[in-house]
């Protein structure tokens, strides 16, 4: 199963809240939907379900088109479980989950026993089986969002749309609910979209993650092809104040009272001049727009041009320092390289790491007893060889660079540097 959407929009008469948006999700996937309050999560799932009057737009499952079908037909494909459901509290919880089976039942006909127990044995993996006559108003929260979880897996239909799944659930559950779904999707060729507001629980269940704001959809993240400094870029964008870390391969998303997630200048720039003072290399890491290249620039000004690599986006009126790099976060296939007499070319891909050696290489023959690199490229291929030529380069100068975060092959060989300091911004 595949689902697209294209160029997706709704309104409530004046204005798009959601303003043609397009993504596709495949088979077995599990795709979360980050915003902050207002960004049009929810108005998304209920545009994608056509249970908004003002929509504009398509959406196919396996090339059919969604919004030709009847509502009774597209809820055999599509199934949606908002926020809040409107049911009658003296309906029993049995009642409520058989509510999921109607796409599929004929006219006048009603569920029966193969249904019943269909009902029974999701309320009991869902561990609310010993609810299963009570009255659905009786109960709390958290217990009515497993129930009402359970009628949307009995409705069995392609793409399940979970609007804030996890809302009143506590510790416990949400992870016992977030595991439920990723085996009911990964063991089928189902699919799962689904609005999320806690980003450790995405990072940890999802296989992507759109990041939505003011309707539209400013981000979408393969979690098994995105890093740190993504994560920290993506999520920045919506979120104040948060830092990124990287713990046993997996990624967490902490608040940081930092004020505005700034580093503390004069701390940094004490901790390189003791560093002068001192032996070996010097690696400064931290998130995005901490000031990392910030602190570097104002060592470079006090102490005059040194020799290095740096990564800042050259414009066209401004005069490079030394060797300018500039990567992309996209990783489009054109890496931005200008040389110290500030023209700009562009090199191909697998020209950047010829280059890059190339210049390291010269970096040995360069004046005084440091360099700084701001920051330690980002080489896709061959990172070993550009690594072994780092480790080359610190047997003749010490090294004051910054180490990009989730540049993981590279942190591991830090002990091959000999004697060295690694320092988070964040920690100052």
């Amino acid at each position: 199963m595949k689902c697209r959407v294209e160029n997706l929009s709704v309104s409530y008469g004046q204005g798009n809240i959601v303003n043609s948006v397009s993504f596709s999700i495949n088979s077995s996937e599990i795709v979360g939907l980050i915003g902050v309050n207002g960004a049009g999560k929810s108005t998304l799932l209920r545009g994608i379900s056509k249970l908004e009057k003002y929509v504009t737009g398509k959406v196919y499952i396996d090339d059919l088109d969604i919004f030709k079908m009847s509502s009774k037909k597209k809820s055999q494909y599509i199934s949606y479980m908002p926020q809040r459901y409107e049911v009658s509290g003296d309906m029993s919880v049995l009642q409520v989950v058989l509510l999921g089976v109607t796409p599929h039942m004929s006219y006048m006909s009603t569920p029966g026993k193969e249904h019943r127990d269909m009902a029974i044995s999701l309320l009991k993996n869902l561990s609310v089986e010993q609810y299963v006559n009570r009255p659905f108003g009786t109960l709390s929260e958290g217990q009515k969002q497993l129930v009402l979880f359970a009628r949307n897996l009995i409705q069995d239909s392609e793409l399940l749309l979970l609007d804030e799944i996890d809302a009143s659930l506590d510790f416990n559950n949400t992870h016992f609910v977030m595991k439920t779904v990723r085996d009911v999707i990964k063991n089928s060729t189902k699919s799962a979209l689904m609005t999320m507001h806690d980003p450790n629980i995405a990072l940890e269940y999802c296989d992507r993650i759109l990041i939505m704001s003011e309707g539209r959809v400013k981000y979408n993240l393969n979690l098994k092809d995105i890093d740190v400094e993504d994560i920290q870029t993506s999520f920045a964008s919506i979120y104040n104040n948060i830092v990124v870390r990287k713990q046993k391969g997996k990624y967490f998303v902490l608040y940081s009272q930092l004020k505005e997630n700034y580093a503390d200048e004069e701390k940094g720039m004490k901790l390189i001049e003791d560093w002068l003072e001192d032996e070996g290399h010097l690696f400064i890491t931290g998130p995005r727009n901490i000031g990392k290249s910030t602190l570097i620039k104002k060592f470079e000004k006090k102490h005059g041009r040194v020799s290095g690599l740096n990564s800042r986006l050259i414009k066209d009126d401004e005069v490079p320092v030394g060797i300018m790099m500039y990567d992309k976060l996209n990783r489009d296939d054109w890496k931005w390289i200008a040389s110290s007499n500030g023209k700009g070319m562009k090199l191909k891909r697998e020209n950047f790491l010829e280059f890059t050696n190339r210049k390291l290489e010269e970096l040995k023959n360069a004046p005084g007893d440091f360099v700084v690199i701001d920051e330690i490229g980002y080489v896709e291929k061959n990172e070993e060889e550009y690594i072994s030529n780092l480790i080359e380069l610190s047997k003749e100068k010490r090294i004051l660079a910054v180490l990009r975060l989730g540049n993981n092959a590279l942190s591991d060989s830090l002990d091959k540097f000999g004697k060295y300091k690694l320092v988070n911004l964040v920690d100052l």
